[in-house]
C-alpha cells in the first residue's frame, strides 16, 4: 500500500536541485523563458515533496483511525527495498500487534470479572449518574425479579419509589427498602460506593 518514500524522495530532491540550478543557469544567461520553465519545474518539485512529507502522517493516520474503530486487520508491507521504510513499516505492524494483545488481554480480563461477579451472591449493580446500568449480575436481577436491567428507570416496574431511591443513594449511604415482586416479598439493603474511571 504504502511503498517506495526513499526513492521517491531522493527523486524529488534531485530534480528540485536540478531545477534551482537550471533556473540560476537560466536568469543568469537571460534566457527568460527556460529560467522560468526551471521555476514552473521547482514549484511543482516543492509541492510533490510536501506531498511526501504528508505522506507517513498518511500512513500513521490511518493506523491509529483503524485501531479506533477496532479495525486491526491492516497490515504495512514489510518487504521493502529501502531499509527505513521496511523497518518504519515493521515498527507500525509492531505497534498494531501491542494494541491488538493489550486489547485482548483487556476483553480477558473483563470476562474474567464478569464471572467473578455471576457468582457473588450479593446483588451487584453499576450505574452511571444519568441512570445506565453497565453492569448487574444475576443475583441483582433475581432480587429485584427482572430478567433484563438497563436503566433505573425500568425499576418503575417493581416499585415506584426505586428509581428516586436509586439515584439520591450516595457512596457510602446504606437504605433498607421492602419491594412486592412476581416472585414474593423482598426485603432489599440498599448500599452504594462511587468509582471513577477516565474522569
Amino acid at each position: 500500500m504504502f511503498r517506495g518514500v526513499f526513492h521517491k524522495l531522493l527523486g524529488l530532491l534531485f530534480f528540485l536541485v536540478l531545477a534551482t540550478v537550471g533556473g540560476v543557469v537560466a536568469f543568469y544567461a537571460e534566457r527568460y523563458s527556460m529560467g522560468v520553465l526551471c521555476a514552473l519545474a521547482m514549484l511543482v518539485s516543492a509541492i510533490l515533496l510536501l506531498r511526501l512529507y504528508f505522506y507517513n502522517t498518511r500512513k500513521i493516520t490511518f493506523m491509529f483511525n483503524a485501531i479506533e474503530s477496532g479495525d486491526f486487520s491492516f497490515r504495512f508491507s514489510e518487504t521493502e527495498y529501502i531499509s527505513c521504510d521496511r523497518a518504519f513499516n515493521q515498527s507500525l505492524n509492531r505497534l498494531k500487534e501491542l494494541s491488538l494483545k493489550t486489547r485482548n488481554e483487556i476483553r480477558e480480563q473483563e470476562q474474567y470479572y464478569e464471572l467473578i461477579l455471576s457468582h457473588v451472591i450479593t446483588g451487584v449493580v453499576v450505574i452511571d449518574e444519568k441512570g445506565n446500568v453497565f453492569q448487574t449480575n444475576h443475583e441483582a436481577l433475581r432480587l429485584l425479579g427482572m430478567p433484563v436491567f438497563t436503566h433505573i428507570h425500568q425499576l418503575y416496574r417493581v416499585d415506584e419509589a426505586l428509581p428516586a431511591l436509586f439515584q439520591e443513594l450516595r457512596s457510602g449511604d446504606t437504605q433498607s427498602v421492602t419491594v412486592h415482586t412476581e416472585r414474593g416479598t423482598a426485603h432489599l439493603a440498599l448500599q452504594a460506593s462511587a468509582v471513577t474511571i477516565r474522569g
